[in-house]
């Protein structure tokens, strides 16, 4: 009842999931965007995640109903299909599956148009390979692992849905899971779980507890799909985090260059304005620039010759000054970009004079619309850097300055970066732009790490350990009520049945043609039946309670309480467990003859004994007589066979005699015997022939069970051809021998015997000139089966019992010569061996004689006298 209520479950459940797969199916077709997305920030079902959940389903729904290949095909379909996309994600290919059936038009947050997640795909692929094992092999029942794998992971992604735990149903910018094929997940998880119950209950992987193995199995996947989601989650809020201060940072670098542009535009602005600066003002000018950004290196001014002539500050740069920048190409060629193009320019990276690397700010000078040399603002990529320090709290981040993949400067709190979190970030200037690389600091990542997937994870495991300890707790109350159910309804149908035995047994002791004595181990006897008290003649009340010697003469009274002790202490049983015949006492104190049985038993410790008495005074009486019997019977066969053997002797000699007068008078007659009397000659010489025969016969019947000879190997196809040779039959027979059976070890006489006589009555007794007569054989299971068989007129049913009889034939003896003795040769000899002979034939065409003949085995306790 448990297994059609769970398939019922199952097979519900795969017709809601088919459902709403032909809903998300019917809207792609109709343009339904709120039937394959539910919510325009949610994920769209796509469509070959529905055709999926169709085919899996409507597998389920076959399985139930025991079309297993259909059920399978249907799997093998969805089982490729996730194979193939899951194949497209980790190989980074396309295999033009994935608007194969549908062209993707709805507006979402995707990777690859119409390709369903690579979670989603996982789930198919696990769910086709459970049913396909599931149909092929059952017993297995691998689906009561993979199902609440399925199901579990369907509702990490519903939980990731309630909670807005993106990472808990998406995979980095990868196509994601959407929340209603969360819920089939969910749904055909639970289905291919509970299909399996229409096997066995039991699994191989799971046995008795597979319910709380499957629920173990989901509640797993769950709570370490979950777990991950969480850690995933909450390193990408790191991310974030770290995204957003980069690009804070990129954004307060360039912010940073550019004010010092300004700066510098606003002095190049003075210097056109100003007829009469000298070096001295231009210097305190400057310096107060380099005071006020400390990030600027030095301040110069170069001439129109491109040569240093002005520096601030002096101290440190002494190298610069008078020194000619047309030496060096990327300075020269920023020089003369800002002159052709009246503008401010930025340099390369260039190795400054000072020693560090660094850039430079150039804007081209005029004075009363004439070059005037260029205003150079020189800052060191490290100084810059300590002024973004300054703008920006970067204490927990380690920042790395690159051009063209070649590092400039750098800034570390740490030296060691959280490589979890790196963050790249381009910093575009006017001639070009700088790579800013931002990573947390380990310290950093380590203490702002929340603890919240291990708490996740050992909460759900704990939740996992108590709901299978409150399962095994109700499943053992369960069980533990059930079976003291049983074992009270046990309690009483054993006590029913002891009363029952009980009473059974009082009658049959009572009603026993045996009598039975009960005694204790010091020989008291402690209870007897009718049939005992009547046997040895006393009432109940006076034997109960008096030893059990007084049963017995002397000397087996005096010596049975040393034989009970010796048994006892362990000797050796004479009567106990055995049984033999004994001789015991009336109570009148006549003795007579009994067959004893003694059982022993042990109750709580303590040692009965029960003894089965079986007055044999008859038995001993029938024995003598069946013996005397015997002795009679043997006397009267040896007067038999000498009698049959004597009869025979004495009677061939005057037949013998006869037969010679007839031959005289034969002769005699030659000329002058009219023909009647020749008749009358032959019948009587046939008729002497056939009677000394009859007399051979007989003497061979009587004396046919002797039993005489040893065993010896034969080879049954020479035997059979040897005795048809010697039967010299005509020409126009045939002999045909076939059978498993080539050679035995038997008795030969016997068996040469009856294939002699049937062989004979085949030939005699057929119809025509020619004929076949077929012997076969056949290995049984204690011997042999062998069978005559011939195509002559055949034997009417009527007469297939009477032909085994002595002197039985079916034709007058003068029209066929035989004594009738032939068959009932055959039937005494297979009687003397316990074997059987049957008869086959419809009275029309052909007859077959099948006989059984025993293995030497069957012999050897002939030979005994065991048989």
């Amino acid at each position: 009842m448990n297994t059609i209520r769970t398939v019922s479950i199952s097979r519900y459940l795969a017709v809601s999931v088919s459902l709403i797969a032909l809903t998300v199916i019917a809207g792609w077709y109709a343009n339904l965007p709120k039937v394959v997305q539910i919510h325009p920030t949610f994920v769209a079902m796509q469509f070959n995640t529905a055709l999926c959940f169709l085919l899996v389903s409507l597998s389920v729904i076959c399985r139930s109903y025991e079309k297993i290949s259909s059920s399978t095909l249907l799997a093998a379909i969805a089982f490729l299909v996730g194979l193939g996309t899951f194949i497209e994600y980790i190989g980074h290919v396309d295999l033009y599956i994935d608007q194969l059936f549908m062209e993707h038009y709805v507006t979402t947050n995707t990777t690859h148009p119409g390709r369903m997640a690579i979670s989603t795909a996982l789930c198919f692929l696990m769910a086709g390979f459970a049913l396909i094992v599931h149909n092929n092999i059952p017993s297995l029942q691998l689906n009561k692992l993979i199902g609440p794998a399925v199901s579990g992971m369907g509702f990490v992604a519903f939980v990731g849905y309630l909670f807005n735990i993106e990472t808990a149903y998406g995979l980095g910018n990868l196509s994601a899971m959407a929340l209603h094929t969360s819920i089939n997940f969910i749904l055909i998880g639970v289905a291919i779980t509970l299909v399996s119950t229409l096997d066995k209950p039991e699994s191989k992987l799971f046995g008795y507890y597979w319910k709380e193995s499957s629920l173990s199995v989901a509640l797993i996947v769950f709570t370490f799909a979950l777990s991950q989601a969480v850690e995933n989650w909450q390193k990408q809020q790191v991310q974030n985090k770290l995204n957003t201060q980069t690009q804070y940072t990129a954004k307060t670098l360039k912010v940073i260059v550019e004010n010092r542009i300004k700066a510098l535009n606003r002095m190049a602005t003075r210097w056109q304005y100003s007829d009469n600066l000298t070096q001295e003002k231009w210097q305190i000018d400057s310096l107060q620039y380099v005071a006020d950004f400390p990030e600027i290196t030095a301040i110069e001014w170069v001439d129109n010759n491109l040569m240093v002539r002005w520096i601030v500050p002096l101290e440190g740069n002494e190298m610069a000054v008078n020194y000619n920048l047309s030496t060096e190409k990327k300075r020269y060629n920023t020089l003369r970009l800002a002159r052709t193009t009246n503008n401010i320019a930025l340099s390369p990276t260039v190795d400054l004079i000072q020693g560090e690397r660094g850039f430079l700010i150039v804007l081209p000078l005029t004075k009363h619309q004439q070059p005037d040399g260029y205003l150079l603002g020189v800052i060191a990529y490290e100084n810059l850097l300590q002024a973004l320090k300054e703008h920006v709290n970067l204490s927990n981040i380690n920042l790395s300055l690159t051009e063209n993949a070649q590092l400039l400067a750098q800034l570390k709190n740490e030296s060691k970066n959280d490589t979890n979190y790196v963050v790249e970030q381009a910093v575009n200037l006017k001639e070009g732009s700088w790579e800013l690389t931002a990573s947390y600091t380990q310290a950093y990542t380590t203490s702002i790490r929340s603890r919240l997937p291990e708490i996740v994870l050992i909460s759900g495991f704990g939740a996992i350990f108590l709901t299978l300890m409150f399962l095994k707790l109700w499943r053992d109350t369960k069980k533990n009520a059930q079976q003291l159910i049983s074992e009270i309804k046990q309690h009483k149908k054993t006590k029913a049945l002891l009363s029952y035995e009980e009473n059974r047994l009082r009658t049959t002791l009572e009603t026993m043609v045996d009598g039975v004595v009960l005694a204790d181990q010091s020989g008291k006897i402690l209870n007897i039946n009718q049939a005992a008290s009547t046997l040895f003649g006393y009432q109940d009340k006076e034997i109960i309670g008096q030893n059990v010697r007084v049963l017995m003469p002397d000397p087996d009274r005096s010596q049975h309480d040393s034989y009970l002790n010796h048994y006892l202490r362990g000797g050796t049983p004479q009567i106990i467990g055995i049984g033999r015949e004994v001789t015991a006492i009336r109570k009148n104190g006549k003795t007579f003859p009994i067959h004893l049985s003694i059982a022993h038993m042990k109750i709580e410790d303590k040692d009965f004994f029960s003894a089965i008495i079986r007055d044999i005074s008859l038995q001993k009486e029938t024995q003598l007589a069946l013996a005397k019997y015997m002795r009679e019977l043997e006397r009267s066969n040896e007067e038999l066979s000498e009698f049959a053997y004597i009869a025979s002797h004495d009677l061939k000699a005057p037949l013998r005699g006869i037969m010679q007068l007839s031959n005289w008078i034969d002769e005699e007659l030659q000329d002058n015997k009219s023909p009647e009397v020749a008749e009358y000659i032959k019948l009587m010489q046939s008729r002497t022939s056939r009677l000394e025969g009859l007399l051979n016969d007989l003497l061979s019947y009587a004396t046919l069970t002797e039993r005489v000879g040893e065993l010896a190997a034969v080879d049954i196809e020479t035997l059979i051809d040897d005795i048809f040779q010697l039967l010299n039959p005509p020409p126009e027979f045939k002999l045909n021998i076939q059978g498993d059976v080539k050679s035995l070890q038997t008795m030969t006489t016997p068996l040469e015997q009856i294939f002699r006589n049937l062989i004979n009555n085949a030939i005699k007794h057929h119809d025509k000139e020619s004929g076949t007569i077929t012997v076969t054989s056949k290995k049984m299971k204690n011997g042999y089966q062998f069978s005559v068989c011939d195509d002559g007129p055949g034997i009417e049913p009527q007469f297939h019992k009477q032909i085994f009889g002595i002197f039985k034939t079916l034709k007058p003896r003068d029209e066929l010569e035989g004594s009738g003795m032939g068959l009932a040769i055959v039937k005494k000899l297979l009687d003397s061996y316990d074997c059987s002979i049957s008869i086959e034939s419809n009275g029309a065409t052909g007859t077959c004689f099948i006989f059984t003949w025993p293995e030497n085995a069957k012999f050897k306790e002939v030979f005994n006298g065991t048989s």
